[in-house]
């Protein structure tokens, strides 16, 4: 019909006898060629996005797509890419383990997983595994890949400084200036008001203040804090219990 797109195989034959002639078959494609589309655009979108992208086969383990950041990272071309697999991207390999991690994926038991491995370069990355399907293609996996290595070797610095802070037994406590909520008690404060980890994510520093804590007054005495005109603010306060204590606010 009129506008939709069409393949057209033509081919010329010589019946004996008899003049050549061309026998033409015409398929629509409009299905296909939508689809294609809509391939393109996916793989478009993917290009734009930071975090590396890896399409492979469940299979053979080939690899049939990298995103621009992934083709990046590893240096390969498309060329090559197509001939690499998972092995190629980590330090130690097992692909027996490795195919009995996706099988919960292949029979539909998970919709996807999350594990992290050590890369080639010794860097710790952390891997989303998805299985999609693709219009006009066959089932593929879906492999999201971050680098976490900083990320690690932050919390790694952050869980040396909670445990020196537990090893005090001065009262630490970390909250939010928007909110005033706690996000981090160290153990003698802990132990001082009887909260667990728990309990004191929902606890606020009015919470752990005398009677006469005014919301207004702190948001006043602390903005030079906020603004950065002061590095601390050292003052005297009263807890919940009626406990005295000497406060340094950084």
């Amino acid at each position: 019909s009129k506008g939709r797109p069409l393949e057209v195989t033509l081919q010329l034959i010589k019946p004996e006898g008899d003049r050549a002639r061309f026998f033409a078959i015409h398929r629509d494609i409009s299905e296909r060629k939508v689809a294609e589309a809509e391939i393109a655009q996916f793989k478009t979108t993917l290009d734009l996005m930071r975090v590396e992208i890896y399409m492979y086969r469940p299979d053979t383990l080939h690899f049939t797509y990298l995103n621009r950041a992934a083709a990046n990272r590893v240096g390969w071309t498309k060329e090559e890419y197509l001939t690499k697999t998972p092995a190629d991207l980590v330090e130690k390999f097992d692909e027996g383990r490795f195919r009995a991690r996706i099988e919960p994926l292949l029979s539909g038991a998970k919709k996807s997983i999350i594990f992290e491995s050590t890369g080639t370069n010794g860097e710790i990355i952390e891997i989303t595994e998805q299985l999609i399907k693709p219009k006009d293609e066959n089932q593929r996996m879906l492999t999201l890949v971050r680098d976490i290595t900083e990320q690690k070797k932050a919390q790694k610095t952050i869980e040396s400084y909670k445990q020196a802070l537990d090893s005090t037994q001065d009262l630490v406590f970390i909250f939010r200036p928007s909110d005033l909520k706690f996000t981090y008690l160290n153990r003698a404060a802990m132990d001082h008001f009887g909260w667990d980890e728990q309990t004191f994510l929902e606890k606020t520093i009015k919470d752990a203040s005398g009677a006469s804590f005014d919301a207004e007054e702190w948001q006043t005495k602390t903005k030079p804090l906020v603004f950065g005109t002061k590095q601390a603010l050292l003052y005297e306060t009263t807890d919940c219990y009626g406990n005295h204590f000497e406060a340094n606010l950084q």
